[in-house]
């Protein structure tokens, strides 16, 4: 692995601008863009453009032992050592190092863990999707791409606050309104709110005239409720997506409970999400489906058959063990 690393850095240092211009004749404030010169190495420039080419093909062990460096504002002890890695990395291939043992074998083997790492990534971007396969996956999953664009009204509560005396009630609301701009109501309360706000839309009340009085979500509020479209991928709790998608348009929900308050949710359109915005998405799916088959046929294929299960049960038991080396001579 070593020696890979080594022979990255060759390649990528490779790449660095040839031509020197002394960065002291820069001005001392101008603005730094990709081709700024921002060091010198061995009498050649490097700019922003060079560094970041370094950066991208350095292998991550190294930009790992590197990070408390970059974190310390240390990026030129970076620079040193992808410079330093290039110069050893030269004079290996000089020296033949990957043709030589040990070192060739375990060159070998990481480079044969490498192209098997990219095979993989390479069976999955290059299966064929056809138009006619993505038709037929979008037709027979589309639950998946329903959107259903909703109103709401928000009623919050604060976690863990309990029910309290009428009479500490306004005390505790206006602590918690200057805190966080929300009434600091308990859970129950919040509920008993919810409820009658949904009874009051079932019966006929304007939705935007509630939203105005009781809803706390400012955004939507500042929207008369609007409260974008939904979907099964939308980033919200599962909970809440499986609750809106099941409603109709123009039906109004239950409370619905979420970790700081309730929604209250009335759907204003429905459809499903055209195959045109999803063709990237589906040859997506399709690709990883696919990998997926064949990993699983790959680790059936070649699971094995146990012969002796004592050997599986403590492997370190059988196995040879390396010899031991030879004691160092002692200096006089």
């Amino acid at each position: 692995m070593r020696a890979c690393v080594l022979m990255l850095f060759a390649s990528a240092a490779g790449m660095l601008a040839q031509n020197v211009v002394p960065p002291f004749l820069a001005p001392p404030n101008a603005p730094i863009g990709p081709d700024t010169v921002i060091a010198t190495v061995e009498g050649k420039n490097i700019t922003v453009s060079d560094y970041q080419k370094l950066m991208a093909a350095a292998p991550p062990q190294l930009m790992q032992a590197m990070a408390q460096f970059i974190k310390q504002g240390g990026s030129t002890e970076v620079l040193k050592q992808l410079f330093v890695f290039r110069y050893l990395a030269d004079e290996g291939d000089k020296d033949k190092i990957a043709e030589k043992s040990p070192f060739k074998d375990e060159i070998e083997s990481q480079r044969r863990w490498l192209v098997a790492s990219y095979e993989v990534s390479y069976r999955r971007d290059t299966y064929p999707v056809t138009d006619q396969m993505i038709e037929d996956y979008y037709n027979a999953n589309k639950s998946r791409w329903q959107q259903s664009k909703i109103k709401v009204i928000f009623i919050a509560f604060q976690p863990g606050t309990q029910s309290v005396k009428p009479d500490d009630l306004a005390a505790l609301t206006k602590q918690y309104m200057q805190s966080q701009g929300k009434p600091a109501r308990p859970e129950a309360e919040a509920m008993t709110i919810a409820s009658d706000v949904v009874k009051q839309l079932r019966g006929g009340a304007d939705f935007a005239k509630l939203v105005e009085k009781y809803s706390e979500d400012a955004t939507s509020k500042q929207a008369g409720g609007d409260f974008g479209s939904i979907t099964l991928s939308s980033s919200y709790p599962d909970d809440f997506k499986k609750a809106v998608l099941a409603l109709e348009v123009g039906q109004v929900s239950e409370p619905i409970r979420q970790a700081n308050g309730f929604y209250i949710v009335k759907p204003e359109e429905k459809n499903i999400q055209p195959v045109k915005d999803l063709r990237e998405e589906i040859s997506q799916q399709l690709r990883s489906s696919h990998l997926n088959d064949e990993l699983q046929a790959l680790d059936k294929r070649f699971a094995p058959t146990v012969v002796k299960p004592e050997f599986f049960a403590n492997p370190d038991a059988f196995m040879p063990k390396p010899p031991t080396p030879p004691p160092a001579p002692v200096q006089h």
